[in-house]
């Protein structure tokens, strides 16, 4: 910042484009005005940020000073209204009075206009009534006397303006610099309108200007740059929020949609056990189809179910995969899905595998519904097998199939046909519930006649010792 403003004041002394370190001094002005504009643009995108109204009033002073600082640096160039330094003190201490009251009231009194707009206009009114005085050519001279006590009322302003800073709701080291910035600007207008060496006051006022509008312009910058930051940290905030309100709901629609299949086997098994159907047949064997039915094994059903029902619900913490039987997790699902009037062929073989009990039973009941719901009046077969160290569980109907432009994503959250009335979530739940539990989930792309997913599981370990 302070290379910036010193390149193009180095260049207007070695141009010869002033003869003085007075006029270098009054020339500056050119160069720090441009400077307090574009460290009111900071301040004003800050507002724009985070609307606080005490940076508003700031953004204005600062185009405020600027103004004031430009035409008058103008007029003494171009020698324009001689021996008018009684108007120029008095629209210092003017302009050092906004600011002193302006800061003071800054937290109590609102903001009712665009503040840069607001600037812009004292500005306008500043710089046309100094072209009107000057103008008019009034000889306006000031005694020693009066620049005395011009020079003490501006350094009682800035008691006011310090404190004012000092209660804005600012980052300590934010308010400290523009605390020194504004001084010093005071101090420069004070030392610019006292008498004396040619050397000395011109450069005191030069060095106290270029210091307090490269601590400005470094204030606002880097107050810009924490708005701009806190502003990047909350909308990021924002997004984990809204990932986490995601993942939630995503949570909820997977427990509702086990829910609700459970529910609906279960509400098919008790109908037919309050009713007088006389069924009264095994679910196990092959030629077991819809219309035969075992009040022991629905009974039986609907207590696991309605079980498994309240896991569903309370969500206990899991303690990870264990040696389960899977006939005692397909039957009690093979008669809820046959209750329903499916034609579920299945064969118990005594397999153990290592799975999660309720996740395992989730994923096949899912892979039974999609085959109800995409394959109707399908017959679905269960088929368990076993590798070298692992078991195999396919679910297969004879329906349409996959299509082959879903096979690469039938397992992303909300992937299914066109014309599909379902949610498209079902395959993803299973998929995540398997993987998370050391088991897979995969489509069988050889299976021609309908559709075909395959459940791998690792096999207990006494079965593997056996192998």
């Amino acid at each position: 910042m302070c290379v910036l403003l010193a390149v193009p004041l180095v260049v207007i002394g070695a141009t010869n484009a002033v003869d003085s370190l007075g006029e270098l001094a009054v020339a500056s002005s050119l160069v720090f005005a441009p400077a307090l504009i574009v460290s009111a643009l900071f301040l004003y995108l800050h507002w724009r940020i985070t609307d606080s109204q005490p940076v508003a009033w700031l953004t204005t002073c600062t185009i405020v000073i600027a103004a004031h600082g430009l035409v008058v640096a103008a007029l003494s160039l171009g020698d324009v209204g001689p021996e008018q330094d009684a108007w120029v003190l008095a629209t210092d201490l003017l302009v050092v009075s906004i600011i002193a009251i302006t800061l003071g009231f800054s937290e109590t009194v609102p903001v009712v206009a665009d503040p840069a707009a607001l600037g812009l206009a004292i500005g306008v009114l500043l710089s046309t009534a100094h072209f009107a005085v000057a103008g008019l050519g009034w000889e306006l001279p000031l005694a020693t006397a009066g620049r005395g006590v011009g020079a003490v009322a501006l350094a009682l302003l800035s008691v006011p303006i310090v404190a004012g800073l000092a209660r804005m709701p600012l980052p300590r080291w934010a308010a400290l610099r523009l605390q020194v910035g504004l001084v010093l600007f005071i101090v420069s207008l004070t030392v610019g309108r006292l008498e004396g060496s040619e050397t000395l006051v011109p450069g005191v006022e030069l060095v106290a200007g270029f210091i307090a509008t490269a601590t400005v312009c470094s204030a606002s910058f880097a107050l810009l740059c924490a708005a701009i930051g806190d502003d990047l940290r909350a909308i990021a905030d924002l997004r984990r929020s809204l990932r986490a309100i995601e993942n939630r709901a995503r949570s909820d629609r997977a427990q509702l949609h086990e829910v609700k299949g459970t529910i609906a086997g279960i509400a098919s098994a008790v109908e037919l056990l309050t009713g007088d159907y006389g069924y009264d047949a095994p679910v196990t064997g092959s030629g077991a189809g819809p219309a035969l039915r075992s009040r022991a094994s629905l009974g039986q059903m609907v207590a696991q179910e309605t079980a498994r029902l309240t896991r569903l619900l309370h969500k206990p913490p899991v303690e990870g995969a264990s040696e389960v039987c899977i006939d005692d997790i397909l039957a009690p699902l093979v008669v809820a899905h046959r209750s329903q009037g499916r034609t579920i062929h299945w064969e118990p073989t005594g397999l153990r595998c290592r799975a999660v009990a309720d996740h395992l039973s989730e994923v096949v009941n899912i892979l039974l519904a999609n085959a109800a719901a995409h394959a109707p009046g399908s017959t679905v077969e269960i088929r368990t097998s076993r590798t070298q160290d692992r078991v195999l569980i396919q679910v297969r109907d004879h329906g349409p199939g996959v299509l082959p432009d879903l096979a690469d994503s039938v397992f992303e959250w909300g992937a299914r046909r066109p014309e599909s009335t379902g949610s498209g979530i079902g395959l993803n739940i299973a998929q995540t519930l398997l993987e998370a539990d050391g088991g897979c989930l995969r489509l069988d792309r050889n299976h021609r006649d309908g559709a075909c997913f395959v459940i791998g599981l690792d096999l207990a370990r006494k079965e593997s010792d056996v192998a």
